[in-house]
């Protein structure tokens, strides 16, 4: 049983111009404990009675710095187009900062081994990115289930 922190958000759907959710594991990702992010803030029904939430398969982000990122990536691999791209950031904190942060994407860490689920401020991340070689990226896009 995983605990669910703080989830501020903004959440929300593509059509809208939100519905993007990056979510960092310290281990192998597992998209079905995104469910349980996705199952607290996504409670609108349809009128038939469905929750109204479509995943987009694959989930892209596109960013000025390295071009567009698709589903998952490792952190490793991620500093490496980083490092790749002349006009990318110097470091990962620089990555989060101006295509997570700024684009007011929530970043979402599912830390496995404390089964803990929490939205995360620069703070927090600039601990966790010291760590970076076991962490996985995940980007995934939600929208309206008739959307999709």
């Amino acid at each position: 049983m995983f605990t669910i922190g703080n989830l501020e958000g903004p959440f929300g759907y593509r059509r809208d111009g939100e519905g993007r959710v990056v979510y960092l594991f310290n281990g192998e990702v597992d998209v079905s404990i995104t469910e349980l992010v996705t199952d607290q803030v996504y409670t609108e029904e349809t009128d038939d009675g469905e929750i109204d939430l479509s995943t987009y398969y694959p989930s892209m982000l596109d960013t000025d710095s390295i071009g567009e990122i698709e589903g998952e990536i490792s952190l490793s691999e991620l500093l490496l187009k980083i490092d790749e791209n002349t006009v990318a950031p110097n470091s990962l904190f620089a990555f989060f900062e101006s295509e997570i942060y700024m684009r007011d994407i929530p970043l979402i860490f599912i830390d496995l081994e404390n089964k803990s689920i929490n939205q995360i401020d620069r703070v927090q991340l600039k601990e966790i990115l010291n760590d970076y070689v076991k962490i996985n990226f995940l980007i995934q896009e939600y929208d309206h289930i008739d959307d999709y």
